[in-house]
């Protein structure tokens, strides 16, 4: 039976998502404290919201279609995973590979372009945003070997709110003390730089990936964040922070009402308030830390109640 790539041929309602969670030694437990993702675990590093990845597979939670993974539902075509990263110690240096690389190198995988929006950060605490000017291959190369990275790395102070794009080839890595949500495609590689000589749950030293970064690293990269662009509505307010050829992503701060048509499917992250989402004659309740998948079938939805909610989807 053949189908519209997007358009499942029953009747769709907004989709409230169950995670798959990963307890990597930086997590913290913040993300069951502030969002309301208490899954039992001491400890959650990652939550993957909405995730259509063999790592790690999130599954719907409400309506007839409950206990479902997305994959019943658009089948192998969702191109986009989000993600809650709760970072009580510092991530590992690493940069991803673009498609082509990904491709070729990683079993036909995709590559990774993704975004990192602040939910919450403790005083001072900062990110890595690309190598420092004027550092190139050889130079980054030898500081590897001399133990010296970080004299290489952009080093900038983040606080909540800041919104950060990562294409493939830039350098990054999350500092302590960082509550992300994070937008980026369906893939899981990751290519680890530097780790801060840590030991993994297998008492081994964490592996690394110096090779394959080098040739995928883009030296050239001046990546600097576009300017938000804003715009109020009435009702409620749109900030987009980036709209690339991967996903578009925007803040709704939702006074009362909004309302909205979805054009492929979007990601609903509420990440503050409580309030419903209606669409095709179902009503949902969310509250803060709540995930819904909006199918292309619903046409038409509302959300009501005081609200923030970060919306993702991908471009016709």
């Amino acid at each position: 039976m053949c189908r519209n790539r997007w358009k499942i041929s029953r009747k769709m309602y907004p989709l409230k998502m169950q995670p798959s969670v990963k307890d990597y030694i930086w997590g913290g437990n913040r993300l069951a404290e502030n969002f309301n993702k208490d899954f039992g675990s001491s400890v959650i590093a990652e939550s993957w919201e909405v995730s259509n990845h063999p790592n790690g597979k999130s599954v719907i939670a409400n309506g007839v279609l409950a206990g479902q993974t997305l994959y019943s539902v658009f089948g192998d075509d969702f191109p986009l995973l989000f993600k809650l990263i709760d970072a009580r110690d510092k991530l590992s240096v690493q940069v991803h590979p673009n498609d082509e690389f990904a491709n070729k190198y990683e079993n036909g995988s995709l590559g990774k372009t993704e975004l990192w929006y602040i939910l919450d950060a403790e005083p001072e605490s900062k990110l890595i945003y690309g190598v420092c000017d004027g550092v190139t291959k050889e130079t980054f190369k030898a500081a590897i070997e001399q133990g010296d990275i970080e004299s290489q790395l952009c080093f900038i102070n983040v606080k909540k709110d800041d919104c950060f794009f990562i294409p493939a080839g830039l350098v990054h890595a999350i500092g302590e003390g960082l509550i992300i949500a994070e937008i980026q495609q369906n893939s899981d590689t990751t290519y680890r730089i530097y780790d801060y000589n840590r030991f993994g749950a297998d008492g081994n030293p964490r592996e690394l990936h110096i090779e394959k970064a080098l040739q995928v690293i883009n030296f050239e990269n001046t990546q600097k964040n576009a300017k938000p662009v804003v715009g109020k509505h009435g009702d409620y307010i749109v900030t987009q922070y980036v709209s690339c050829k991967y996903f578009t992503f925007e803040k709704i701060e939702v006074e009362n009402e909004y309302n909205s048509d979805v054009n492929q499917f979007e990601i609903l992250f509420f990440s503050e308030g409580e309030g419903t989402v209606e669409a095709n004659g179902v009503c949902e309740r969310f509250r803060k830390g709540d995930t819904f998948v909006m199918p292309q079938e619903v046409g038409n939805y509302k959300i009501q109640g005081k609200s923030t909610v970060l919306k993702s989807y991908k471009n016709s």
